[in-house]
């Protein structure tokens, strides 16, 4: 039996780690002969760590299905984002203050410095309205391993950088309309 489990919401605990009831519950089933496999929009990284700190050893399908990887570590299959198609709508995303992007590729998550000083500050400045908010975005930024970049077009203009998952999102309403508008066909 293979068996596929979510990470954020379903097997890690609110502080992001694995309870001992889910890892005896995985280790249970593995030694039953059952595939267990993690399934999640986290990269690699992001995904085995919890999974190491529990010391369970299982496959990844992180990326939201873009990168599948054995027990291992070794990647069973990959499929990245065509580059070119995505470097207009970065470079318009890249020039709004009140869009927040990280780019998964096969080496780092990268984000734009600015990006998260602008995020928290936002998320600050509505803490009344949305008291929540300020907690969502630093689950967030503990998701994420992320490598911080002064000028982010650097990352596309890295010919070894593959892509496999673009996040990009807003507090600020009217700037995620003008996206949506702007990029409905990409």
């Amino acid at each position: 039996m293979f068996i596929a489990l979510d990470m954020d919401g379903t097997l890690l605990t609110s502080d992001g780690q694995i309870s001992e009831r889910n890892k005896e519950a995985i280790v249970a089933a593995q030694k039953a002969g059952h595939i267990v496999a993690i399934a999640t929009g986290r990269a690699y990284k992001d995904a085995h760590e919890p999974l190491a700190k529990a010391n369970i050893v299982s496959p990844i399908i992180g990326l939201n299905g873009a990168l599948i990887t054995q027990a291992d570590g070794t990647v069973v299959c990959d499929v990245p984002l065509h580059k070119k198609t995505l470097i207009p709508l970065l470079e318009w995303v890249r020039t709004q203050p009140d869009l927040y992007c990280e780019i998964y590729t096969n080496e780092a998550v990268y984000v734009g410095l600015h990006n998260r000083e602008h995020l928290e500050t936002l998320a600050r400045q509505v803490s009344d309205r949305y008291p929540q908010l300020q907690r969502i975005v630093q689950k967030q930024f503990q998701q994420a391993r992320v490598t911080y970049i002064q000028d982010i077009s650097e990352v596309w203009n890295n010919g070894s950088l593959l892509f496999y998952k673009v996040l990009i999102f807003s507090l600020h309403l009217p700037s995620l309309y003008k996206f949506s508008l702007k990029f409905r066909h990409v």
